[in-house]
Formats: structure tokens, C-alpha cells, sequence
């Protein structure tokens, strides 16, 4: 079997138009912007959030909570001003998630450490 290069590259940037034009309409509609990933999980006596924070200093990271909302909010600094751009996926800039726990959390106990591009915390339950 042959494959068809020109045909394959064209399908790839198809796809890619789309995704970002998906993209650009949540950013109209929901006004987010570079906003970050997350999984929740509940281990009985916390919760422990894992964060997509690849190219994120821990320092450029804050933390917030109120009322059962945790906010996790940083900026993502990409240095590539002295470089030709040719395609420009990674998102940069400043990103907020603000997410509903479930139940109250022990504030003063909760933990956070970096690993493999993730932020990890820990947030006791009360």
C-alpha cells in the first residue's frame, strides 16, 4: 500500500484548523483563555487534584480557596521571542480554573509538589 504524503499533511492541517477554530469559539463563548486540565479524585480523607502544568515554575503558580471554591491561577512563559514561529499549539500566557469541591478542606494542611510536568495537590478533607 502507497501512501498519498501531499494528501496525508493536508488531512493533518484540517484537523488542526479545526481544533483551533474550536478553540477560539469556546474562548468567544465561555471566555477562557489558556485555561488548564485537571482530574479530581476522592482517597477517602482528601482529595488530590492533578494539574496539566507542563513549563509552569511552581513560584508563577497561586492557590486560593473560598467558600468550597478552590482557584488555581499562574502564567505559562515561553521563551521564543528571538526564534521564527512555525506553528504556535503550546499555550502561554496567564490561565485560571476555578473548580467547585465537593466538601470543605483542611486549608492549612493541604500540599502541593511538581512532577513530570504536573502539579499535584493534596487537600485534606474536614
Amino acid at each position: 500500500m502507497e501512501l498519498e504524503k501531499h494528501r496525508a499533511n493536508s488531512d493533518l492541517k484540517e484537523v488542526f484548523d479545526i481544533k483551533k477554530q474550536v478553540d477560539n469559539l469556546s474562548e468567544q463563548i465561555f471566555g477562557e483563555s489558556n485555561s488548564v486540565k485537571i482530574d479530581l479524585y476522592d482517597l477517602d480523607d482528601s482529595y488530590q487534584i492533578i494539574v496539566e502544568a507542563a513549563g509552569v515554575e511552581q513560584r508563577d503558580i497561586e492557590l486560593a480557596i473560598q467558600d468550597n471554591e478552590l482557584t488555581i491561577a499562574g502564567i505559562r512563559k515561553i521563551n521564543d521571542e528571538n526564534k521564527k514561529v512555525l506553528i504556535n499549539e503550546r499555550p502561554r500566557g496567564k490561565f485560571q480554573r476555578t473548580i467547585k469541591l465537593p466538601t470543605a478542606v483542611l486549608e492549612e494542611k493541604i500540599t502541593a509538589y511538581q512532577k513530570d510536568g504536573l502539579l499535584i495537590l493534596n487537600l485534606p478533607k474536614t
